[in-house]
């Protein structure tokens, strides 16, 4: 899972890394529209990986 963060918020979650490389850079576009060339305001919107064992997610599932 990817995680594309906008500084210390998490503004969404992607299956894929592609799908996070898009939504940052329609956030990073957005913020050059709405506020010009701040570099270090589009280097805010920065991609983490994280792990989910799906093991645990189906045995949740088996308990609902």
């Amino acid at each position: 899972m990817w995680l594309v963060w906008n500084s210390q918020d998490v503004v969404g979650s992607y299956s894929t890394q592609h799908a996070a490389l898009e939504a940052r850079a329609y956030l990073q576009h957005q913020l050059l529209c709405q506020h010009g060339p701040d570099a270090d305001l589009l280097e805010s919107i920065t991609i983490t990986t994280a792990h989910v064992p799906t093991e645990c997610l189906g045995s949740h599932r088996s308990h609902q």
